[in-house]
C-alpha cells in the first residue's frame, strides 16, 4: 500500500499506536483486512502565550501585530484576544491582517463572538488563516473595541506550542527592550498537516496470487461540527454513526466528556467550560475529528 507523503498506518480506527510509518506499507495477509491510514504530520495544538502568561496591566496602544516564524505550512483556526475597552457591547467580529516579510497577504474576518466586558474573548475562523510556506509573518488584529497590549511579558521562547511548526518572535512597531512586549493574542489554535479523518483502506486477499495485500479503495471524511460556536448542543455530519463513541477533548488533550450516540441527533456540551475543543467520533469504519468553540 502506498501514499503520497509521510503516513501512519493503523489496524483499527481508534488505535493510538501505528503499526507502521512511512509513505508505503507492505504486509502479508491470509484474509481480507481493513487498515486505516492518516497523515503523520497531522496535529492540532495551542500555541503562543496563554491567558495566564501576562500578569501586568494591559494598555490600549492601538493595532499592534504579533510576529512569528513559520517552519512549515499550517492553519490558524482561532485565537483568544484580550479586550481592553468595550465600545459597543454585543456580538463582534475581529479582522486579522496577515503580512509576510512586511507585505500584506490578506485580511481575514472571524466569526462573531460576544464582547460585553473587558477580558479575554475567543474568536474562531470558519475559513482558517492558511500559512502556505515557511517565513516570517505578522498577524495584526482590528476590531470595534480596544485591543489590549502587554509591554512586559515572559520570554517568547517560553510560549506554548510546537516549535517545529511555529515560533513567536515579538511584535510589530515596538522595540524589544528585554521586557518581551506582546499584543493580547493568546491560545492560538493551530492545525498542521491534514485535518482529515483516517482513510479506510480495504486490503483484498487473493488466494491464487500474491499473499500481499492490495488496495481496493480508500475513503476519508472531514467532520463538520455545527453550530459553531455552540452553547449547549452540537451536531456532526458523519455516516454510519449509530451508537458512535464521541469524545470531547480540551486544548490540553484531556477528554472532558464522552458518550455513545448518533452525532446527527445532537451531542450535549452544556456542562463543559467555555473554550475551544476537539470532537473525536469513532464509528464502525472510521475516525472523524472536528473542532468547535463552547461559549
Amino acid at each position: 500500500m502506498k501514499g503520497k507523503g509521510e503516513y501512519e498506518w493503523y489496524d483499527s480506527p481508534q488505535s493510538n499506536t501505528p503499526i507502521a510509518t512511512g509513505n508505503s506499507f507492505t504486509t502479508k495477509i491470509t484474509a481480507d483486512k481493513t487498515f486505516y491510514v492518516q497523515d503523520a504530520g497531522s496535529t492540532q495544538f495551542t500555541a503562543g502565550p496563554s491567558t495566564k502568561s501576562f500578569t501586568g496591566t494591559a494598555v490600549n496602544w492601538g493595532e499592534i501585530g504579533a510576529n512569528f516564524t513559520a517552519k512549515k505550512p499550517f492553519m490558524i483556526q482561532g485565537l483568544t484576544i484580550y479586550v481592553q475597552s468595550v465600545y459597543n457591547a454585543g456580538n463582534q467580529t475581529v479582522d486579522l491582517t496577515l503580512e509576510k516579510d512586511g507585505n500584506k497577504v490578506g485580511t481575514f474576518t472571524s466569526n462573531p463572538s460576544a464582547v460585553n466586558k473587558a477580558g479575554y474573548v475567543t474568536f474562531t475562523l470558519s475559513e482558517p488563516i492558511k500559512i502556505n510556506e515557511p517565513g516570517n509573518y505578522t498577524l495584526t488584529p482590528k476590531g470595534n473595541f480596544g485591543l489590549g497590549f502587554f509591554d512586559n511579558g515572559p520570554a517568547y521562547s517560553s510560549y506554548e506550542g510546537n516549535t517545529d511548526v511555529v515560533e513567536f518572535t515579538g511584535c510589530k512597531h515596538t522595540q524589544n527592550d528585554g521586557k518581551y512586549p506582546f499584543p493580547g493574542l493568546v491560545d492560538w489554535q493551530i492545525q498542521a498537516g491534514s485535518g482529515c479523518a483516517r482513510a479506510v483502506v480495504n486490503a483484498t486477499y487473493d488466494p491464487n496470487g500474491s499473499a500481499y495485500s492490495s488496495i481496493e479503495k480508500a475513503n476519508s471524511s472531514i467532520c463538520k461540527i455545527y453550530p459553531n460556536p455552540a452553547a449547549d448542543i452540537i451536531f456532526a455530519d458523519v455516516t454510519n454513526a449509530n451508537n458512535a463513541q464521541v469524545q470531547i477533548i480540551n486544548a490540553l488533550g484531556k477528554v472532558v466528556a464522552s458518550c455513545n450516540t448518533n452525532p446527527a441527533d445532537g451531542i450535549n456540551v452544556s456542562n463543559i467550560a467555555d473554550g475551544i475543543y476537539t470532537v473525536k467520533i469513532i464509528t464502525a469504519d472510521n475516525v472523524y475529528v472536528g473542532r468547535f468553540v463552547k461559549r
